[in-house]
């Protein structure tokens, strides 16, 4: 009799208890939530990285139309490399249909933003009134201001970065300028 007992017990042993799965259940069910909240974080970061990338690389495409023309390219308004509002804003000196037409000896291929083809008026901004002066920014797309130096975050846009990485007053623009006193 005393074996039979015993060998129910060890019946019973061999598995786990309702109480020990559901913990386990929610173990891993919160430490898949922080790496996939981890991973968001990650993307985010990336876009923004690529953002700034992107400007330098306009950036860079604008500096050598300046080597070759003798000044930037001259707008009455925003021109957009990947918006829908500017896309067809034309440069007037000299003349070109828009700023990627415009830019496309410099650049293989002008950015898009990481989300894709911004609504409105969000991504890439371009602007110049005198060719000697620019202002090329990242409007209304990135993400997380903190993951940006403070040298190319716009002031005249967002005044100050807040806690929660949103700027306290505007919008989120990165933006990145040459000449004195460019305040577009």
């Amino acid at each position: 009799m005393h074996r039979k007992i015993e060998k129910q017990r060890t019946f019973w042993r061999r598995g786990f208890t309702l109480v020990e799965l559901l913990v386990v259940i929610t173990i891993i069910g919160m430490l898949s939530t922080i790496a996939i909240v981890s991973l968001n974080s990650s993307r985010v970061k990336a876009r923004d990285t690529k953002r700034l990338a992107d400007l330098k690389q306009i950036s860079t495409a604008l500096e050598l139309y300046l080597g070759d023309n003798g000044h930037y390219p001259i707008t009455t308004t925003f021109a957009c490399l990947d918006c829908t509002s500017y896309i067809n804003t034309p440069i007037l000196t000299p003349a070109a249909a828009n700023l990627t037409a415009a830019i496309a000896p410099y650049l293989a291929k002008a950015p898009v933003d990481p989300l894709g083809v911004g609504n409105s008026d969000q991504g890439y901004l371009y602007y110049s009134l005198d060719g000697v002066n620019f202002k090329l920014f990242s409007w209304r797309r990135p993400e997380n201001m903190c993951n940006y130096p403070s040298t190319v975050i716009d002031p005249s846009r967002c005044v100050t970065v807040t806690a929660s990485c949103g700027c306290s007053t505007g919008n989120n623009t990165i933006a990145i300028w040459t000449g004195v006193g460019v305040n577009y």
